[in-house]
């Protein structure tokens, strides 16, 4: 059995009429919405049940490619918060050593494949983590010098 997805999730609320679940980002309350209503002309033999079909598949990867689209603009405006940290004038990374702006970096990347949700000061962490490095690596030194 494959994997319910969120949308498929929406799909079944709306097929039920049930009140719009909370935290539904944009794309999905309209595909809620949308959905709701065509449940409701496919019901009340307003609509055909093929017609419903089509539209349903229609409608879905429509707010799909909305919802990925939101995703990477989103996504685009941390790694733009990020890059803004490095290059403005006033920059609080100026005086940051080779290594300590190669976390930076490496925090940008992260943000890039969706590996870190949010532009915070984690990095360090997640660095060691996802690469395994102890922590006289993580100080820009190798641990068996």
């Amino acid at each position: 059995m494959t994997e319910m997805t969120e949308f498929d999730l929406i799909d079944k609320a709306a097929n039920r009429n049930e009140i719009m679940p909370k935290g539904l980002s944009l794309c999905e309350q309209i595909y809620f919405t949308g959905m709701r209503y065509l449940y409701l002309c496919a019901t009340q033999n307003i609509i055909g049940i093929e017609q419903a079909k089509e539209e349903k598949q229609s409608l879905r990867q429509k707010v799909e490619v909305w919802s990925i689209r939101g995703k990477i603009f989103k996504q685009g405006v941390l790694i733009y918060n990020e890059m803004q940290k490095l290059i403005a004038p006033q920059s609080e990374f100026r005086h940051k050593s080779k290594e300590e702006l190669l976390e930076i970096v490496c925090r940008i990347l992260l943000l890039n494949q969706g590996l870190i949700e949010k532009s915070d000061e984690r990095l360090p962490e997640h660095y060691v983590k996802l690469f395994g490095l102890g922590e006289g690596e993580r100080k820009g030194k190798r641990v068996n010098e």
